[in-house]
């Protein structure tokens, strides 16, 4: 029994190894592959002079998700931006120029250029993600035969040039919709066949499946929206008394992924007024006209400057509050996960929510992670919702990682 019993634990103990380990691993490929994606694009758009930020995360039975923004524009030389910028872009008409050149005089007057001959090219930029993902999309090796690298660009890509040699100021403002994405997804499965030689390059890009939203009628997901104001109600102060939601939250709806929500949340004794704040003593905070809780032998006390009421009896009593754990408010907020997932009713069967996780703490608080991500799997959530699933089974189907 002795004997077994060792075995038994030597076995755990090499799982739980290699776990770590293909972590570890799964970390390291991810970073490598945004410089890689980051280099790729900005190769294709060298003429250009674009930059991207890319920043990817692993959800647990799903694959890797890349997000990528635009961080740079380019800057334009010499007097005559109308003909540079048609230069820049070889567009085959100049863009039009609101306020002529002539007339703008140094750092009052702004020249406003209608980008509808200038949109951003979306044909160019499906070329560079089906190059990265066909010549370097084999660098992930630690995923599975089921799971896909999905390739997200968001955001409005409004430029803005400056004409240096005479310090005019050109503005250059969309001409279409502000946010609109673009969706590049593709199996671990079918890089692994174009590798072994079972499929060519041209049959893989094929499979790359391609999605774009203009963002032109902006309609709010009202499920999504649901979830974001239920949670923005369980982290107010009378609800979360230690862990507080610090922002609005915000979400985002791929296509045969599912929503991510990100959330940003706070320990209370972090100052609303943020890091300058914090550093301030309860003078300077008082002159400042703002207020503060600060531990005075071992308490939690609000400090207020002169002339500022106490708060009303339903306030709660920050000197009353006993802190909560971070696990307490990790595992809360998972069955909140569970008990109010639900109302995505419309993800489809191999979808899967994600909540991110920004946490704040302050100096003398307990260690914790700075952000979380749990990720939860469509049937899971309709399960506990019809009573097929307990919640404990449903909790224990919850994927839960730290950074």
């Amino acid at each position: 029994m002795r004997y077994l019993i060792t075995l038994l634990l030597i076995a755990v103990t090499i799982v739980l190894y290699a776990q770590d380990r293909d972590g570890n691993r799964m970390k390291k490929d991810i970073e490598v592959a945004e410089k890689v994606i980051a280099a790729s694009l900005e190769t294709s758009y060298d003429k250009e002079g674009l930059r991207f930020s890319v920043e990817g995360s692993y959800l647990d039975g799903y694959g890797v998700l890349f997000t990528l923004r635009q961080t740079y524009s380019p800057v334009v030389w010499g007097g005559n931006i109308n003909g540079q910028l048609d230069r820049l872009y070889q567009s085959d008409r100049a863009p039009r120029a609101i306020a002529p050149q002539a007339d703008v005089r140094p750092f009052e007057t702004a020249a406003v250029i209608n980008l509808d001959s200038m949109a951003f090219d979306m044909g160019q930029f499906k070329k560079a993600v089906a190059d990265y993902l066909v010549d370097y999309g084999y660098l992930l090796p630690k995923l599975t035969a089921g799971e896909k690298i999905c390739l997200k660009l968001t955001g409005n890509y409004t430029r803005t040039y400056s004409d240096l040699l005479t310090t005019n100021f050109t503005i250059a403002v969309p001409g279409g919709a502000p946010n609109q994405t673009l969706t590049a997804v593709v199996g671990r499965a079918d890089i692994a066949d174009q590798q072994a030689g079972k499929i060519t390059r041209n049959q893989l890009e094929s499979k790359i499946l391609f999605s774009e939203d203009k963002g032109e009628d902006n309609k709010p997901d009202k499920e999504s929206e649901m979830v974001i104001s239920i949670f923005q109600r369980l982290y107010q102060p009378d609800l979360s008394q230690t862990y507080r939601l610090n922002g609005g939250g915000n979400y985002e709806r791929i296509d045969g992924m599912g929503r991510i929500f990100t959330l940003g949340f706070a320990h209370r004794k972090v100052s609303p007024y943020g890091v300058l704040f914090d550093r301030m003593n309860a003078d300077q905070q008082a002159r400042w006209g703002l207020s503060s809780d600060v531990v005075v032998n071992g308490t939690s006390v609000r400090i207020r400057p002169r002339g500022q009421n106490a708060p009303e009896d339903d306030e709660p009593k920050e000197e009353e509050v006993k802190d909560q754990s971070f696990a307490d408010f990790l595992e809360g907020f998972k069955e909140n996960i569970i008990e109010y997932g639900g109302t995505l009713k419309s993800l489809a069967a191999d979808e899967m929510v994600t909540f991110r996780l920004n946490i704040t703490t302050c100096d003398e608080c307990e260690k914790v992670p700075e952000k979380v991500e749990i990720s939860v799997k469509q049937p899971v959530l309709e399960g506990y919702r019809k009573g097929t699933l307990t919640i404990e089974q449903a909790l224990a189907q919850l994927k839960v990682v730290e950074n």
